[in-house]
């Protein structure tokens, strides 16, 4: 949600002429990394482009298996094909929709060289429980997806912290926006080095002339123009996460007398921001048409997510067994996101809820 703060930095940015990556990158970066227990922070044009410069940074390429939870957006595969690797989808867990430890045994081969966690719908992963699962594989890098996760949190620390390397997004529909933007957390000085060199160009300034360009990189820098509305946003970071806790807890309230349709129980935990609100409905019941029926009333409702494996570009290839996934197909197929978002009129969610209602009351009685 962008208000007048975040136009009049826009309006102040656009006065100094100073658009590329400056002075309000490197604050934003700051800031960032004063909610991430100071760790370096490289801010780049998307979150896309963050998991693809983590991978190359941590040396991923052709050869290497990749681990995936396999219910996400495909931007994780996506990004493990483009650079050669194989990505191997692991099932989810019911509550959370994130990756299951308990499914990452089964998959693990001599090939496995890194793991990306999705923290799915703002709901922290159980990291604890991957890294025991990884532990008969020394050596496994891990990547957070974090993209919808900034604030959350876990007992052993922020989200952003809590792997070799994480990633972050601030699309509008993130906890916070830049317009477009994304954020890479390097897990030491040297990874942090090579990120702001392959995010540049290859440029790095402690050489002179051609010498300056030390390897083959990228134009994937995040603007000024973008920071400032980063650096306005972080400011109430805390306050937005606060009423997206507070619209989850009503809507709780509101679908408790209706049984067709299931909260994600992870959205409650105590470290989950809520960046969706997904409910899964009852198998049987048609949930497209779900969807579309609450459009007609004003309602902008959408699926909850992909099973990555039962996309075109995945589907039938080696670590995408149908078979190996049914839970992931199971809230791909049957999963609901409800609007959700700081500002929203407080009678909205009560009529969202009542529009549902009656939608699933006209399926029943159409059975």
């Amino acid at each position: 949600m962008i208000g007048d703060a975040e136009q009049i930095a826009v309006s102040e940015v656009l006065a100094s002429g100073q658009l590329v990556q400056g002075p309000r990158v490197s604050a934003f970066e700051e800031a960032l990394s004063a909610r991430l227990k100071g760790r370096g922070v490289v801010a780049v044009g998307n979150g896309t482009s963050a998991l693809h410069l983590a991978l190359l940074a941590l040396g991923i390429g052709p050869g290497d298996e990749v681990l995936l939870g396999d219910l996400s957006w495909p931007s994780p595969a996506n990004m493990v094909s483009q650079i050669g690797a194989t990505p191997i989808f692991v099932d989810v867990d019911p509550q959370s929709g994130n990756m299951d430890p308990n499914r990452i045994g089964a998959v693990l081969s001599e090939r496995t060289r890194a793991l990306i966690v999705v923290h799915s719908f703002g709901i922290p992963a159980d990291m604890a429980g991957i890294r025991e699962a990884l532990a008969s594989k020394p050596g496994v890098l891990v990547i957070e997806d974090a993209a919808c996760a900034l604030g959350g949190w876990t007992s052993e620390g922020p989200v952003g912290t809590l792997a070799d390397a994480a990633c972050f997004s601030f699309h509008p529909r993130k906890i916070i926006t830049t317009g477009e933007g994304g954020a890479v957390i390097a897990g030491d000085e040297a990874m942090e080095t090579r990120l702001r060199r392959l995010c540049n160009h290859g440029l790095d300034l402690e050489h002179q002339g051609g010498d300056r360009f030390q390897e083959t990189g990228f134009n994937l820098r995040m603007s000024d123009l973008h920071a400032a509305i980063g650096l306005v946003q972080m400011d109430r970071l805390d306050t937005l996460i606060a009423e997206r806790r507070r619209l989850h807890r009503l809507y709780m309230e509101l679908l408790s007398d209706v049984p067709e349709a299931a909260l994600l129980e992870g959205l409650g935990d105590e470290g989950s921001v809520v960046q969706s609100l997904i409910v899964v409905v009852e198998d049987g019941l048609d949930r497209d048409a779900l969807v579309v029926g609450l459009r007609t009333r004003g309602v902008e409702a959408t699926l909850a997510s992909y099973s990555n494996h039962s996309l075109p570009p995945f589907r039938g290839r080696p670590g995408a067994e149908s078979e190996r996934l049914p839970i992931s197909a199971r809230i791909a197929e049957q999963g609901l996101t409800l609007p959700l978002y700081p500002g929203m009129e407080e009678d909205a969610p009560r009529r969202v809820v009542n529009a549902l209602r009656d939608l699933l009351k006209e399926q029943r009685l159409a059975q």
